[in-house]
């Protein structure tokens, strides 16, 4: 085949050392084979580490300077961009995106020839493709298809959908049927899966399989006055402070569900090598960002520090890609689509210049010695909440917006992120550092960042806000498809919401509903008497 199919697996919210070759507690067996088959790079970043954000710099391989979204925002983008799929079909590529996108309008197809979607908050059920299949397989009756996301966003619970009909499991059946189907032309599939993203609905057959392993407790948390003002809504979120039970209980669950993710992934892997599409085919695998997971007492993505930043990143290209290659430079979302056109053979024909650069190409000019990220505003559509991050191969230097706030981190020898250099005086030759990565920040910001984020050769900055903890920093988003319905067969069949959030964690006995902020909960969902329920089941 002169032209290699090529394959983007994606998860949402995975950590980088989740990894089983990273880490030997973890249960990856098919991310550790695609790994040994192919490059795993360690250092791999997300450049805005946000869902949205961060898949609209993988779809147009540009930052939010262009894209527009700098935070998550449910509109559409700043400009009319090329992407992957626009590009690749132009040059004769069947290109199709299964699961989670994200994307808005929900149905935009930015070039993609069909649409399979799995969404996570559809307002409308026949916008969903994995919604109208459960309705299909009599399971229309389930209004939290991926877990309860508001009372019980952070904690430990089961999936409401049986393990043949599980979102995870429908992922990876759609791409094996695409395989079978679809050999005529090259192809491009964006294969996106949910998980391990909260809530981590985990199916019963794989809700234990961390049980007996000895997880290390979560990094100790950083005192909240010392932590950035922005970074302070992350700590104690979803009702978890100082439960560590309970949050050992979610650690688990987190790792089940990529455990789960990781044997689907195995399941297309196999298929490919039954349909022998294998060595004709290019494979990229990560993720959109990380998860604090209760390091530094935090738990979300939106941060520059490691355990929401930095992201799995495997590439696979038979004949191209040497196996078993382990690589330490920096590499980040940016970088995918450049690497996917230079392995089809086509131009990028944008009008901007690309940050990222194809990791097909040895002795690029890409400086992979430097990692940028940037997440936020400093306007007001999400608050004027802008940091910016940069770091080389030991030192990590971030700046707030909010304040001014400065980060400065030795990673080599404070590699858990826990002390400010900045709260001290600095050696020189941290002093060195410092000067030298934040001089070059300023000079990022001004290629790839927002508007404004850089006023008179400075990193811009305004008055401290924002020192007290947001009490809306909880889910609180009850479903939203189901009110939609107009068929009173279909509503009548809906199982009520008090009904399935009590299934969800009747196997979790660490959940006990009436310890959890049902004050809050109803102010917030208007669900007063249920919350008074809820106070009396122990």
């Amino acid at each position: 085949m002169s032209k290699p199919n090529i394959i983007l697996f994606f998860t949402d919210q995975q950590r980088s050392d989740t990894l089983g070759l990273l880490n030997p507690l973890m249960k990856t067996p098919n991310l550790d084979r695609l790994a040994e088959e192919g490059c795993l790079y360690e250092n791999a970043y997300s450049p805005n580490p946000v869902c949205i954000p961060a898949r609209h710099n993988v779809l147009t391989g540009l930052t939010d300077k262009f894209h527009g979204f700098s935070a998550n925002a449910m509109r559409p983008m700043k400009e009319a961009l090329p992407t992957i799929p626009q590009l690749l079909g132009d040059q004769q590529y069947h290109c199709e995106a299964i699961g989670k996108m994200h994307f808005s309008p929900m149905r935009n197809h930015h070039g993609f020839h069909r649409m399979q979607l799995m969404e996570e908050t559809p307002k409308y059920r026949q916008d969903d493709d994995y919604l109208l299949y459960l309705k299909e397989n009599g399971l229309g009756n389930v209004q939290h298809q991926h877990g309860v996301r508001h009372l019980l966003y952070h904690q430990p619970q089961r999936s409401l959908v049986p393990e043949k009909h599980h979102g995870s499991k429908w992922v990876a059946d759609r791409t094996i049927d695409f395989l079978q189907k679809n050999q005529k032309d090259p192809f491009f599939l964006w294969v996106s899966w949910i998980q391990p993203h909260p809530p981590y609905n985990i199916p019963d057959e794989w809700a234990e399989l961390y049980n007996d392993v000895d997880i290390p407790e979560p990094i100790a948390p950083i005192e909240y006055e010392k932590l950035p003002p922005k970074i302070r809504n992350a700590s104690g979120i979803g009702d978890m402070t100082g439960d560590m039970p309970r949050i050992m209980r979610q650690k688990r669950a987190y790792y089940s569900a990529i455990s789960y993710v990781d044997h689907q992934l195995g399941r297309i892997l196999d298929e490919l090598d039954q349909q022998n599409l294998t060595e004709d085919t290019l494979i990229i695998f990560t993720s959109d960002h990380g998860e604090m997971l209760g390091d530094l007492g935090l738990f979300q993505k939106a941060s520059p520090y490691d355990g929401a930043a930095k992201i799995p990143f495997i590439l696979k290209y038979p004949g191209k890609i040497a196996k078993g290659q382990r690589k330490l430079e920096f590499v980040d979302l940016n970088d995918v689509l450049p690497t996917i056109l230079a392995a089809a053979g086509v131009e990028y024909n944008g009008q901007h210049e690309l940050p990222g650069e194809s990791l097909l190409v040895d002795n690029g000019q890409k400086d992979r010695s430097l990692q940028y990220s940037a997440n936020g505003q400093i306007k007001y559509e999400h608050g004027a909440n802008r940091w910016r991050m940069l770091r080389n191969e030991q030192y990590k230097y971030v700046q707030f917006y909010n304040g001014g706030f400065e980060l400065f981190l030795d990673l080599e020898n404070d590699p858990h992120e826990n002390n400010n250099l900045m709260e001290g005086p600095l050696s020189s030759e941290q002093n060195e550092n410092y000067h030298y990565l934040k001089s070059n920040l300023i000079k990022y910001e001004e290629l790839w960042g927002i508007d404004d984020c850089v006023q008179d050769g400075e990193l811009n900055k305004m008055e401290a806000f924002g020192n007290v903890k947001n009490p809306n920093n909880r889910n609180t988003q009850l479903p939203s498809w189901p009110p939609q319905l107009v068929v009173k067969e279909e509503i009548d069949f809906l199982t009520p919401l008090e009904d399935e959030i009590i299934k969800s964690i009747e196997k979790e006995p660490l959940v006990n509903l009436s310890k959890l902020d049902l004050e809050f909960w109803a102010e917030k969902t208007g669900k007063h008497e249920m919350a008074e329920r809820f106070k009396n089941i122990k």
